[in-house]
């Protein structure tokens, strides 16, 4: 137990870090700016009568009048402080407060990644993620932290991996493993005239996508957890959740999931990617 302890705590690079802080806050302030452009705040938060809640969540409402318009602001301020790293602990808590509340306001809104952002955001306060690259660093006239401890990566990397995990077993059941909802998904996704319906008949084709998506599912983790198969297990999963964001409306799920997949990575290869020329004692 205490070669474990000090195994989670043992110093490693921490240029990972900055590259995840900036990946999220970049992907979250794109998922924020489409609520504005695509009509979704008054769509969802303004526009309806009534909210279906969560259990034991009925406390929580929408703001009044345009301050669901406000509230959306602010949230895309804090996805900017995060990508800059200002007032980083700050920031990162208050945008895990404010994008809880967003889908805590009614039931039918929420999809399964929202939790995952949560979750990631309430775990980075903990993190020194604002530490390195940062504006904060800038104004204060620090320098980078060579190092952060291993747990901080070995957390995240474990929230990859049960989602990864669980979508495999998930999927193994009599409707995914006969391609039903793979062939009415390819028929939905595939906005081509005729094309949609040619491809959501092709057999081969829906087979191959089934197992391909439970294969990567299951396999995916382990591969990576393997240095010889490292590289080739991101490209098969970049490929999938790439493909699943141009067929199908999962939103920004396919993106999270590769800046989660590329944490596998070894942690030098980032000080490579940001140049940095600090040394670990």
């Amino acid at each position: 137990m205490n070669k474990l302890i000090n195994d989670l705590f043992r110093p490693i690079d921490a240029t990972w870090l900055a590259f995840f802080r900036i990946a999220f806050g970049l992907l979250m302030l794109f998922d924020i700016v489409q609520y504005f452009q695509r009509g979704w705040i008054q769509e969802n938060y303004i526009d309806p009568i009534y909210h279906f809640k969560f259990y034991g969540f009925n406390w929580v409402q929408q703001l009044p009048g345009n301050g669901m318009f406000i509230y959306f602001f602010i949230l895309a301020l804090l996805s900017i402080c995060i990508i800059l790293g200002y007032k980083f602990r700050f920031a990162i808590f208050s945008f895990f407060l404010g994008y809880t509340y967003m889908w805590l306001i009614d039931i039918t809104l929420f999809v399964e990644w929202n939790y995952l952002i949560s979750l990631i955001a309430f775990l980075l306060t903990f993190s020194p993620a604002g530490k390195i690259y940062s504006l904060d660093n800038i104004l204060s006239k620090k320098e980078n932290i060579p190092s952060a401890p291993l747990w901080i990566l070995f957390i995240l990397r474990f929230q990859f991996a049960v989602v990864y995990i669980f979508g495999g077993i998930h999927k193994l059941n009599p409707d995914w493993i006969k391609g039903d909802l793979v062939r009415g998904w390819l028929a939905y996704g595939y906005s081509v005239p005729f094309f949609g319906k040619i491809v959501s008949h092709n057999e081969w084709l829906i087979q191959f996508l089934t197992w391909w998506g439970i294969g990567t599912d299951l396999l995916i983790v382990p591969l990576l957890l393997i240095r010889a198969s490292r590289p080739w297990a991101l490209i098969v999963a970049s490929l999938f959740h790439l493909h699943n964001a141009q067929r199908f409306f999962v939103d920004i799920f396919p993106y999270l999931m590769i800046i989660g997949t590329v944490l596998f990575l070894d942690p030098q290869l980032f000080r490579n990617f940001f140049k940095n020329k600090n040394r670990i004692n």
